[in-house]
């Protein structure tokens, strides 16, 4: 079993990859209000441009945009919108 300080450690280091997050394939964020490790929980906020409707796909991308992690998703968005998104080592 994977204890609870190896899953700290793999949430910093997935949070020192993370650069940008790419929102429906195609709009690319890399301003962050939070970017931060909470035990093995990897936490990132950012606003979404006021012209996304819906938030389909979320990918977490590094430095050179290459693809670190993909959620599909389903989230209505409205006018200026601050989205949390939450990513957990382990179970």
């Amino acid at each position: 079993m994977i204890t609870d300080l190896a899953k700290n450690n793999i949430a910093n280091c997935y949070n020192d990859e993370v650069k940008k997050v790419r929102v429906n394939g195609n709009i690319v964020i890399d301003a962050f209000v939070i970017k931060a490790v909470d035990n093995d929980t990897l936490t990132i906020e950012f606003d979404v441009p006021n012209t996304v409707i819906s938030i389909t796909k979320l990918e977490t991308l590094d430095a050179d945009n290459n693809i670190l992690g993909t959620s599909n998703l389903y989230v209505t968005i409205s006018n200026d919108t601050r989205f949390k998104y939450q990513l957990k080592v382990g179970n």
